[in-house]
């Protein structure tokens, strides 16, 4: 039985124009205001451990959502140590496409820290994180698939 991708080759015979289909969960963007997303990275990082021992609190999940013209649009960032979970949300932002990632709150953090203008737009799209301000852009590798861990139930906290 051919797979998705043997029809897309067979209909397209060159291979660089083929779709790469990315998963729907794995994409996101949004613009917000440096300082309020320096905040809540910072509020995440203090939980984030420096050294992973607990597996899955290296990484925060970020959510972004537009859900209807009457609600605001907000991101929510939720980072745990094992121990303590915080949970940020923000909505002075411009959410162009909602979705959720796992980032690592730390290294977000070091990186809004240098953003030369006041607004930073934060992109997702497959395993790679783009932060852009002016004219400065940074690209961070996320984990996807088998790489990701088993991360905590804070549903309830």
């Amino acid at each position: 039985m051919p797979t998705l991708n043997d029809l897309v080759e067979a209909e397209n015979p060159e291979p660089e124009l083929n779709a790469e289909i990315l998963p729907a969960d794995a994409r996101l963007s949004f613009t917000a205001p440096v300082s309020m997303l320096l905040e809540m990275f910072a509020r995440a990082a203090s939980v984030s451990p420096a050294k992973e021992i607990v597996p899955g609190t290296a990484h925060a999940l970020l959510e972004v959502q537009q859900t209807s013209v009457q609600q605001a649009a907000h991101v929510r960032l939720t980072a745990t140590d094992g121990d303590q979970t915080v949970s940020v949300v923000m909505d002075q932002v411009t959410v162009h496409m909602d979705g959720a990632a796992l980032l690592p709150a730390r290294r977000v953090l070091d990186i809004l820290k240098q953003a030369p203008t006041s607004t930073a737009r934060l992109e997702v799209i497959s395993s790679a994180l783009t932060i852009r301000s002016g004219r400065a852009m940074w690209t961070v590798q996320l984990p996807v698939g088998e790489e990701l861990i088993g991360r905590m139930d804070v549903s309830g906290i």
